[in-house]
Order: C-alpha cells, then structure tokens, then sequence
C-alpha cells in the first residue's frame, strides 16, 4: 500500500522524525517557496507558530496540513461530520503531532475521503 509523503515546515524532533520512517513514512523538509513544486508531499507538518508560511505554502501547492490546536485558521477534520480540513496536534509535543500525522495517514488509506478534504483545502485557500 502505498503511503503519503510528510514535508515537514518547520523544526521538528530527530525522534520524530524517525518514528515516521520506521512506520514507513517518508518525510522531506521544506526548504524555501522556490522549490515548493518539486516536494512531492500529501502531509504538510506544520510547526506552532508558522501558520502563515503554511497557508502560502498550501497555496501553492495543494497538501492537507497537521497543525498545532491554538490556530484560528484551520479548522480540524472530522469525517463522521464531514467538516474541517486539518488534523490537530494537541500540545506541541513529538507524541501528539505522531499521533495527528497517523490520523492523516488513516485517512489517505480512504481515497474517496483523501480527494475531498483535499477539495476542502483548495476551498479554504480561495477565501483567504
């Protein structure tokens, strides 16, 4: 089965990070706007406070974001109800942010789901 990719935006724990490959989750670091187009990314991680970088990010290139909870522009994804367009992190821990990006990739394993709430974001990113 194959796995969604994670950029990562932002300073992120070596544990982390490795907790991702051994689940066989491939991540890439995002270095600059330039270059954007060529990370080959489903997952943008997105570090507290780096919100805005993230919204320009997406605009360009269209992932779904994990973002820290303390945000007033993503809007958490729940699939029962059929809102939202992120998944959360509760605290700014490398445990909780494991534990949204799993959420994420849960869900890419629904391509019916995966192709909506990516519509969702490109949505969102219109009227903003």
């Amino acid at each position: 089965m194959v796995k969604p990719k994670v950029v990562l935006l932002g300073n992120f724990d070596t544990e982390l990070i490795n907790a991702l490959n051994k689940e066989g989750i491939s991540v890439c670091f995002f270095q600059d706007f330039d270059n954007i187009l060529d990370l080959e990314g489903d997952i943008l991680l997105v570090e507290k406070s780096m919100e805005v970088q993230a919204m320009q990010a997406l605009k360009l290139k269209t992932m779904v974001p994990v973002v820290y909870k303390d945000t007033q522009m993503f809007v958490e994804f729940d699939a029962n109800r059929e809102v939202g367009f992120a998944f959360v992190y509760k605290d700014n821990s490398k445990f909780s942010q494991f534990a949204a990006i799993i959420r994420a990739v849960e869900t890419f394993k629904f391509p019916f789901d995966w192709k909506n709430l990516l519509k969702e974001v490109q949505e969102v990113l219109k009227r903003v």
